[in-house]
């Protein structure tokens, strides 16, 4: 019975690193499904190869946070087998199905445990308060980190035909001075990323910008579809 106390107890502690892996990966500005996702990948070292597995490589706190995760992951699955052959070592076949009895229904009892909504909830909450206030993780919105104040945003626009900028250079619309910045300018296969003074744009075009998003709609055109 013991060591099916011990095997219960690191399933435990599995499921929380993987709680909290999750919740400190949110606390990054990764998206809460997202995070979920990551944290699992990497306490189970499954390796999945995503987009969201590529950008955690170019964030440091990120990079971290998974590094402890694959570790405890890995520790986590030697001891379950370590653990799950012991109980089955020199013992009689009886007392082997009444441990695997007890043992899953243990294991069902923590499924309900976790997914009773309520408890969940308060555990990511404290567990988000710790890491906050304990390691200095803080979620920062998009609005945060963009500095959005109201009425600006991000928006994506299309250029239509016969608006008067047309072919002129970006440096002389004077879009600064209507709070109005082009990240970038997409043309049929091309992309052109912070784009200069002397670029230009053409019928078809469809512009990235920061800004005020009035003052951008009435620049450029209604919003762009998809």
């Amino acid at each position: 019975m013991g060591s099916v106390v011990l095997l219960l107890a690191i399933v435990i502690a599995s499921m929380l690193c993987v709680r909290i892996g999750a919740v400190a990966l949110e606390l990054t500005g990764m998206d809460k499904e997202k995070a979920r996702f990551q944290a699992l990948s990497a306490f189970t070292n499954t390796g999945f190869t995503t987009s969201e597995a590529e950008g955690i490589m170019h964030d440091p706190t990120r990079r971290r946070i998974v590094t402890v995760l694959i570790v405890l992951g890995h520790a986590g699955t030697v001891s379950v087998i370590a653990t799950f052959a012991t109980s089955l070592i020199q013992r009689e076949p009886l007392h082997i199905a009444m441990n695997l009895s007890v043992t899953l229904l243990a294991l069902y009892g923590i499924y309900r445990l976790a997914r009773w909504r309520g408890l969940t909830v308060r555990m990511q909450e404290y567990f988000r308060r710790t890491l906050t206030v304990r390691y200095g993780l803080s979620h920062l919105t998009m609005e945060e980190k963009l500095n959005v104040g109201e009425g600006f945003g991000v928006v994506r626009l299309a250029i239509r035909k016969g608006l008067p900028l047309i072919d002129h250079p970006l440096a002389e619309l004077g879009l600064k001075l209507q709070k109005v910045q082009i990240l970038s300018i997409t043309r049929g296969d091309q992309t052109i990323t912070i784009p200069g003074g002397s670029d230009r744009l053409l019928a078809g075009d469809i512009v990235v910008c920061y800004g005020n998003v009035q003052a951008a709609a009435e620049i450029f055109g209604p919003s762009a579809a998809g």
